[in-house]
C-alpha cells in the first residue's frame, strides 16, 4: 500500500508525527486536502512541499536501472513497432515508449540476438547492428 504524502514527509524527517496527526485533524474539520493543511498550519512551507513534489527520478540507461523486466520491455518495444507498421526509426520507438536511445538499443539488440539464436541465420543481426551501430 502506498504512503500519503503526509506518511512519506515523517518517513524524510520533513514532519514528525504529531504535525501529521494535527494536519489529519485540521484536514477533517476543514474539508481540506492534507497538503493545503501542512502548509496553513505551517509546519512546511510551500516552496519545501513543491521542492518535494517534483523531486526528479535519474533517468535509467540499462535495462536493469528501468525495474521493469526484459520479458516485458521487449513486449512493448515490438507491440509499438508493430502499431507503426513495422516502419519506424529508433527514435519514433525511444518517444513512444519514453525510454532513452540506451535502453531501446539494448532491447532491439535482445530482439536480434534471439532472432538470429531462433533461425540460424545471423544476416538480419549482422545488417541491424550496423545500422544502429555503424562503428561496430
Amino acid at each position: 500500500m502506498q504512503n500519503s504524502i503526509g506518511e512519506q514527509l515523517v518517513e524524510d524527517g520533513l514532519l514528525t508525527p504529531s504535525q501529521l496527526a494535527q494536519a489529519y485533524t485540521w484536514q477533517q474539520h476543514n474539508g481540506r486536502q492534507l497538503a493545503y493543511a501542512i502548509t496553513y498550519l505551517g509546519f512546511v512551507t510551500q516552496a519545501q512541499l513543491t521542492h518535494y513534489l517534483n523531486l526528479e527520478l535519474p533517468v535509467p540507461q540499462k535495462i536493469e536501472d528501468t525495474g521493469l523486466s526484459e520479458a516485458f520491455l521487449t513486449d512493448l518495444l515490438l507491440k509499438s513497432a508493430y502499431l507503426e507498421s513495422g516502419i519506424f526509426s529508433i527514435q519514433s520507438i525511444t518517444s513512444a515508449l519514453s525510454l532513452p536511445f540506451s535502453i531501446v538499443n539494448q532491447l532491439i539488440e535482445l530482439i536480434l540476438r534471439s532472432f538470429n539464436y531462433r533461425t540460424g541465420s545471423s544476416e538480419l543481426y549482422e545488417f541491424t547492428t550496423a545500422r544502429i551501430n555503424p562503428t561496430r
